[in-house]
């Protein structure tokens, strides 16, 4: 059966244009945008249009993520008309380079967790006053979250399942970071490339020069250190365990006192970067009884163990 989709398109426009409770712009208020533009020769930018052309017709879940905000596609195509109209208008110097479309994998760091968790929150927002009585979009983002993990791994599955449950135990519903909850598990299976990419995720998204932007970023280079065999891969990662200590330290003094997670990453960063006083300087700080010092001497004995594996694979190349 095939319906009218003209008509079906203008009832939609006359419904929102009629719409007691406005949440999405009338044709009226664009129309007063454009002519307001025209008449003081003031570029404008014409996203209805625009997100009409790219869906070819009304723009629905490929471009918004409910009635009026923009999913990460809708985003994108928002900010690469932008950039462009921008550079056409010679509002920006035109770039060196030709303006490349931006990637959503990119954007999310390739993880599929940043595109579940933005589904598990949308999820979330239309199951709460007041848009809890719009089922279609609640049972869109509940459906794309069963998608998505589908097709993850096991490992990543079982991932989503305890962050569902510690969300559940939380009072704000938050339980922090699933990029580090996903780390975490890959780093105990001792799967390291994995949980190193897992960890950079984390620590993207917290704020610099916070304590646990240290700490994750600490986890980051010792996991990457335990995957890279190479003498050459060792010398960088101790260079940027270099340049992490400084950022830590910065940090350290916007805090009255320092955390035992902070010594610990300062510690480690230290043994990364072979540098024995900071080893000692900051690991002495840590209580003797405190968990971070028992997981720092358990890291510092499996990197131990990696440093002389590389130094063999070093001697054994030169003979």
């Amino acid at each position: 059966m095939q319906g009218d989709t003209t008509g079906a398109l203008e009832a939609y426009v006359r419904a929102r244009d009629l719409d007691a409770m406005p949440w999405r712009a009338p044709s009226q208020l664009n129309d007063v945008i454009r002519n307001l533009a025209a008449r003081h020769t003031v570029p404008c930018l014409d996203m209805e249009k625009t997100f009409w052309t790219a869906a070819s017709g009304a723009p629905g879940w490929d471009y918004f993520a409910d009635h009026v905000h923009p999913s990460l596609d809708g985003q994108i195509l928002w900010a690469w008309s932008m950039a462009q109209a921008l550079v056409a208008h010679q509002l920006l110097p035109a770039p060196t380079q030709p303006l490349s479309h931006p990637d959503p994998v990119v954007l999310t760091g390739g993880s599929p967790l940043a595109s579940w968790r933005a589904a598990h929150l949308m999820a979330s927002l239309f199951q709460r006053p007041p848009l809890q009585s719009d089922d279609a979009a609640a049972g869109h983002w509940f459906g794309v979250q069963k998608r998505m993990v589908d097709r993850m791994p096991p490992i990543l599955q079982g991932t989503v399942q305890s962050y569902i449950e510690l969300a559940m135990q939380s009072p704000n519903g938050d339980p922090g970071s699933i990029e580090a909850m996903a780390a975490e598990a890959y780093f105990a299976r001792k799967q390291w490339l994995k949980a190193a990419q897992f960890f950079q995720n984390a620590v993207r998204e917290t704020p610099p020069l916070t304590t646990r932007r240290t700490y994750l970023g600490w986890q980051e280079l010792a996991a990457r250190y335990l995957a890279d065999g190479t003498a050459t891969g060792r010398q960088l990662i101790s260079q940027q365990a270099k340049a992490r200590v400084t950022e830590g330290l910065r940090g350290r003094g916007l805090i009255s006192t320092t955390p035992p997670e902070l010594l610990e990453s300062l510690a480690g960063l230290s043994i990364l970067a072979n540098d024995k006083a900071g080893v000692l300087k900051y690991g002495n700080q840590i209580p003797e009884d405190s968990p971070n010092k028992t997981r720092l001497q358990t890291l510092a004995q499996a990197l131990q163990l990696a440093r002389r594996t590389t130094t063999t694979t070093a001697t054994q190349g030169t003979r």
